[in-house]
């Protein structure tokens, strides 16, 4: 019984694993930079099914949660940081911003990382996020910025591209900083529930339509339905 328990932090290191290998590849030649967004999507999955071993095996510990932190931090903070970097630093055309002046293009990947810390410290010691969310969490503003960078890879070069992917990074930073409530993917209840079911058929459906490219949309379905279910759940008892 002991051994299962040990399953949760094991998926966990998963997660990390691969969010610290996407780091070492961002730094590669750019060709490689497909792996990068795959392996930030792999630590996607792990933080999920983590969490969910968690609960289910009952196997919820201080050390477990710390260490979920830590890795999201890597996974969903600074690998796509590095992402970001390495996007519009390979992009972007040599006269249209010279490579002495580079160093301004890490600023948009900066704020995205220091938002992710920042949110994570915030999670950690807001007891009003136990059953739900203030802001998006981490791993759904990385999967927004990884698939968006995958979306604009098709316009490598071009300058509103560069321009898009820099807007997305900050925007998702954002996001994770409003103090807006989301509904949160535990299934404990019924808001909960049903977010669950609808992510699961629009992400299928976005998935058969664009491919990867589709979860950057699930997301932003994800920021608008969240907030509108809080919204007019409130409407609806406080006419009742």
């Amino acid at each position: 019984m002991k051994a299962l328990k040990l399953i949760p932090n094991l998926l966990t290191g998963a997660g990390f694993l691969c969010g610290m290998t996407a780091v070492i590849v961002a730094t590669q030649p750019f060709y490689y930079i497909d792996y990068v967004i795959y392996l930030i999507l792999a630590a996607g999955f792990f933080d999920f099914i983590d969490g969910f071993a968690a609960r289910l095996l009952k196997a919820q510990s201080e050390f477990g949660k710390q260490f979920d932190s830590l890795s999201d931090l890597v996974s969903f903070g600074i690998a796509p940081a590095m992402l970001i970097y390495a996007v519009l630093h390979s992009w972007i055309p040599e006269t249209v911003f010279p490579s002495t002046n580079s160093i301004f293009l890490a600023i948009p990947a900066v704020i995205y990382a220091l938002a992710t810390a920042i949110r994570l410290a915030v999670f950690n010691t807001d007891s009003r996020q136990t059953d739900n969310f203030r802001g998006i969490p981490s791993p759904a503003a990385a999967l927004f910025v990884t698939t968006a960078c995958l979306y604009w890879g098709n316009f490598s070069g071009d300058e509103n591209a560069v321009l898009q992917i820099s807007i997305t990074a900050i925007f998702a930073a954002v996001a994770m900083l409003i103090p807006i409530p989301f509904v949160s993917l535990k299934l404990k209840s019924a808001a909960s529930k049903f977010m669950a079911v609808l992510m699961i058929l629009a992400g299928t459906l976005f998935f058969v339509l664009f491919s990867f490219e589709g979860i950057a949309l699930l997301i932003l379905l994800y920021m608008v339905a969240s907030p509108a279910m809080f919204f007019f759940g409130r409407v609806f008892s406080d006419k009742t």
